[in-house]
């Protein structure tokens, strides 16, 4: 009876960690998928010459200024970092200077203290170098240890006059890991800067005549940004965890087949998949740059939702390496899947594949054929292959030569040594030969002339004729 007691106390209380631990495992992870990502604004404020145009009973400088200034209060409430860039206000618009642009407040503690200051001694004058901003706004964002959204809002009147290429900045900031298209506020802007705004991010127009223009975008921004739209790839191994990173992902636009975003995956501090922040008005076609390639396509993207994207990845890697010293020059393998070609890969090199059987043909003299090459999750399949041997070929006149490769009773051609040549050096693998030789000018098959060798690894072996 008291062994049955022993037992059933001993049950109760594995049962009762055994909750605990479920409970605990599933509370953090409920924390980790509620964490909320750090934001950190930067704004790109237009202080060129056309600024100075009337906007109500100011000018629309002074309007943007209090977009700016309105926002940086609702930014305070969200704990959300900013900055400031400016360009068009240190040069004359008469000098023309493209290159004035300069970030007035980085990110900082002092940034909402100085901001009324530094806003009220800007003035427009200049140029208006929205790509060189751009570019340069890379840089207004410092590298940080944790995962953050880095956001871009650009206030301006109209596009760029410096023959700078805004599309094609706003493409850098993809690939620096600003995910964000950039929010573009538009002040008066013609239909011609807004089609022309269309690649560089999403345009919100203020109302000039509202008279709480300056509240009703601050707010319909502002709730954009803390409700963003983001993606998460998953590259799943085999036992379906997303912990495969490393990969290169093309993103093209579903529709017409235009290249948005280009990114290498990458996995968090966390060990998570990263959060990419993509622009929510498309939908997707994602490929995958493994070995071989992967694709998800048809991704639809729903407005201030975190969307998650998974397609199966595992990956194991094949290493070709050959034994002791090698005379062989860029030597390569061609990688083959279902007759195939997956890549050419360079021996002495490790790759990754995904998992699977592979044929593997080695560009040795003769070819090394490999059927049935299994690659498996997260192991590395090693193929070594003997060093070749040497052969020196030596014709005392023009002739022709081929060179035979013995298996058992049967004779392959593996090479044809040019007719004109009187020496060639040539790298075989080990085994059994044969070369037959014949004068150019003999005009018998009798002349021809055969000759048995062996070579062996690393051994120089001469045929004269």
């Amino acid at each position: 009876m008291q062994k049955f007691i022993d037992n059933f106390k001993s049950k109760i209380l594995r049962n009762f960690f055994c909750a605990v631990f479920c409970f605990l495992f599933l509370l953090s992870t409920a924390n980790a998928q509620n964490k909320k990502i750090p934001t950190r604004l930067l704004f790109i404020l237009d202080a060129s010459g056309s600024m100075a145009g009337k906007w109500q009973e100011g000018s629309r400088l002074d309007a943007a200024k209090a977009i700016i200034t309105h926002m940086a209060d609702s930014l305070a409430k969200e704990n959300i970092s900013f900055a400031l860039r400016i360009y068009g206000h240190q040069s004359e618009k008469s000098l023309i200077d493209c290159n004035d642009t300069k970030l007035e407040l980085p990110f900082a503690k002092s940034t909402a203290a100085n901001l009324t200051e530094t806003l009220n001694r800007i003035n427009p004058k200049g140029y208006s170098p929205i790509a060189l901003s751009l570019e340069q706004a890379v840089n207004d964002f410092t590298l940080t240890k944790y995962e953050c959204k880095n956001v871009i809002v650009l206030i301006t009147d109209g596009f760029e006059n410096c023959e700078g290429d805004a599309c094609l900045a706003a493409e850098k900031l993809q690939s620096a890991g600003i995910f964000f298209r950039p929010y573009i506020i538009g002040l008066g802007l013609n239909s011609e800067s807004k089609i022309k705004f269309d690649c560089v991010g999403q345009v919100f127009e203020a109302n000039e005549t509202a008279s709480n223009f300056k509240e009703q975008i601050s707010e319909v921004v502002i709730s954009t940004i803390m409700n963003p739209t983001s993606l998460q790839v998953n590259l799943l191994n085999e036992a379906e965890k997303p912990i495969e990173t490393n990969a290169n992902m093309t993103f093209y636009d579903h529709e017409n087949k235009s290249i948005k975003y280009n990114i290498i995956h990458t996995l968090n501090a966390s060990g998570n998949p990263d959060t990419l922040f993509v622009d929510p008005q498309k939908k997707y076609d994602i490929k995958i740059h493994t070995l071989p390639a992967k694709e998800i396509n048809n991704i639809e993207l729903i407005p201030g939702k975190h969307i998650i994207a998974a397609t199966s990845a595992g990956q194991g890697s094949l290493k070709i390496s050959i034994n002791g010293t090698s005379k062989y020059k860029n030597l390569q393998a061609i990688i083959k899947q279902k007759n195939q070609i997956i890549n050419v890969q360079n021996v002495n090199t490790t790759l990754n594949y995904l998992t699977g059987i592979y044929q593997i043909e080695i560009l040795t003299c003769p070819r090394i054929i490999l059927k049935d090459v299994n690659i498996l999750q997260s192991q590395q399949n090693i193929i070594n292959i003997p060093a070749a041997g040497t052969l020196q070929v030596n014709k005392s006149q023009p002739g022709y030569i081929s060179i035979f490769k013995r298996e058992q009773n049967t004779l392959i051609q593996i090479l044809v040594v040019p007719v004109g040549a009187n020496k060639q050096t040539i790298q075989l693998q080990p085994g059994n030969y044969e070369v037959s030789f014949r004068a150019k000018n003999a005009i018998s098959n009798k002349s021809t002339i055969q000759k048995k060798f062996n070579i062996v690894s690393g051994i120089a072996t001469t045929a004269n004729f």
